[in-house]
């Protein structure tokens, strides 16, 4: 599986939202001055940037983390922490139009949060019957009830 995109770090292209995955390759991704360069770009120019998972230490070298608070992975919260980041041992963290989440389910927590701030519990609530997400047993409005659902809907 190949991920292509369709422009490249350099300017003007700037975004409303940026997501930042996670993963090992984070680790040495963190290092790409052209990476952190346009990360740092779009959150000067006003972009929301969400992170999950390990993308967090993207967002810190491109300093971004310095004097906020963030999540990240368990594994690697030690990190942070020496480099003066507030690290919250939440599933997400949101300060300001910095989103940050622990591992990948994580994510999915942050970004239907996300959504719900952004566009409406309406529309988180679309989102969240689509993908038959409900973990935390947290239910975004109401679309679930609306139409016909899987059985076990029911006992959520």
């Amino acid at each position: 599986m190949r991920v292509l995109t369709d422009c490249s770090f350099a300017p003007p292209l700037e975004l409303a939202h940026l997501l930042v995955p996670g993963g090992f390759a984070a680790f040495d991704e963190m290092k790409q001055p052209d990476l952190t360069g346009f990360v740092r770009r779009n959150f000067d120019a006003g972009a929301n940037l969400l992170s999950v998972c390990s993308g967090s230490f993207i967002l810190q070298a491109a300093g971004i983390l310095e004097g906020r608070k963030a999540s990240t992975n368990w594994k690697a919260i030690e990190h942070p922490r020496k480099l003066g980041v507030e690290v919250m041992e939440e599933r997400y963290t949101q300060d300001g139009p910095v989103w940050t989440s622990a591992g990948v389910s994580a994510g999915v927590d942050m970004l239907l949060a996300y959504i719900a701030a952004v566009a409406g519990e309406d529309v988180a609530s679309t989102v969240q019957l689509h993908a038959e997400y409900f973990p935390e047993a947290r239910i975004y409005g109401a679309a679930r009830t609306a139409q016909p659902v899987a059985a076990y809907f029911e006992r959520l």
